[in-house]
């Protein structure tokens, strides 16, 4: 035999081999792929379950996927934060809970979710009444949740436990109260309350996170509608307001067309008195009478001093019927603003079953207030105008993509009344 020909037949030979050692182990990388794959099925159905509120099921299935030996310690890591938050949240098991997330930290102890394995470490004891832990715990931790962006900004002037409330911070949630706050506080007194009552906000928020409050579905489902009209509250702002710009010629249109919304109108303040009433005839002409004359006449003085005292006073404005707290009347409205001076006295006016007379104290003129002084209140009125039409123009090119159906006659005050309760 050649000794090409034994080279032959031994290559051959150790091909054979070859292929007989690494079939099973071919097989066997295959059945491992394939296990993976199964396991990373699991754990996306494992989350499927618990979004559908099938807890038992999901944490089942998770503990399942946990016990392979195929899956790597970031993946267990993982699975056992998840496993903790289930018991911790929604079977109010705080020791199965606190086990678990001890092995979260265990496998991956660099794990992404560290703040919130910390947080539930937390939680746990002081659930289980073990606040001291708790509170050593808390000083390991920052924070249980990270502090607003901004929070470095400027120097510390409160602490929440462990976490500094800094200037800036409390500058930019001042500022996104509104103006009507800050226009409030205008000393050290009114902003030292102001921090108090932030510093406040923040305890009750950690003790409410630290009581899985903002894991339950009540707090989510207010938490979403808060979110939703956020967002349509922020795409507005980004679609409509910040492109849209009030000109001074437009300003000056709408002020032209609409002269009379800053014209002051005509206004009289007048004091009044009760139209005395008139006198009866036949008045005795004897000694006797004369002197039952005099009487009266003095007690007519009297009364009429007496009104004088008692003189109330009322302000009518062109446009309105109002006389004060006489009542409405136009004809009288009419007559009193017709005085044109302090000083002019009116006729004895009906008003009511009662005639009054009434004395004009201060006539003030109807004025128009010049451009320059309304100009910031035209603008935002334009500005008012503008955004409703570019609104209504927005709404109608969503309308093309997501178009809206409302059921009439499925809306009524029964139905509603009984979905509330």
């Amino acid at each position: 035999m050649s000794s090409r020909l034994n080279t032959f037949l031994l290559i051959a030979i150790l091909v054979a081999a070859c292929g007989a050692v690494a079939a099973p182990l071919v097989v066997a990388m295959i059945h491992q792929s394939s296990e993976r794959a199964d396991i990373e099925d699991a754990v996306a159905m494992a989350g499927i379950l618990r979004n559908e509120g099938l807890t038992e099921k999901a944490a089942e299935t998770y503990g399942r996927a946990l016990d392979s030996p195929l899956i790597d310690a970031k993946k267990k890591s993982n699975i056992c934060y998840v496993l903790g938050d289930i018991l911790l949240n929604e079977k109010r098991d705080c020791e199965g809970a606190q086990t678990y997330f001890l092995k979260a930290k265990h496998y991956d102890p660099n794990s992404p979710q560290k703040t919130k394995i910390d947080e539930g470490i937390v939680q746990c004891l002081e659930r289980m009444g073990r606040s001291l832990d708790a509170k050593n715990k808390l000083k390991q931790v920052t924070s249980l949740k990270p502090g607003p962006a901004s929070q470095g900004a400027g120097a510390t002037i409160a602490k929440v436990g462990q976490r500094e409330i800094t200037l800036g911070e409390v500058r930019e949630a001042l500022d996104q109260i509104g103006p009507g706050v800050q226009s409030q506080i205008q000393n050290k007194d009114a902003w030292i309350d102001f921090v108090k009552s932030y510093a406040r906000v923040q305890q009750l928020k950690n003790a409410a996170v630290r009581e899985g409050i903002d894991k339950e579905a009540s707090y989510q489902s207010r938490l979403s509608r808060v979110e939703d009209e956020l967002l349509a509250q922020a795409y507005i702002e980004r679609e409509v307001s910040s492109k849209i710009a009030v000109s001074e010629a437009e300003a000056k249109l709408y002020y032209k067309e609409n002269e009379k919304e800053f014209t002051t109108p005509r206004r009289v303040e007048a004091t009044y008195e009760e139209s005395a009433a008139p006198k009866k005839k036949g008045a005795e002409k004897d000694s006797a009478g004369k002197k039952t004359g005099a009487k009266t006449d003095t007690a007519n003085s009297n009364q009429s001093e007496s009104g004088a005292e008692e003189a109330k006073t009322v302000v009518v404005v062109e446009g309105q019927d109002r006389i004060g707290a006489l009542g409405s009347s136009a004809e009288a409205a009419r007559a009193i603003l017709a005085l044109e001076k302090a000083g002019g006295k009116t006729e004895a006016l009906p008003i009511g079953e009662k005639k009054y007379v009434f004395t004009a104290t201060k006539v003030e003129p109807a004025s128009t207030r010049p451009f320059d002084q309304a100009r910031r209140q035209i603008e935002a009125r334009v500005q008012r105008q503008k955004e409703e039409q570019a609104q209504d123009a927005l709404f109608e090119r969503l309308s093309q993509v997501d178009p809206v159906v409302i059921y009439d006659d499925r809306i009524t005050t029964a139905a509603m009344a009984a979905q509330a309760k």
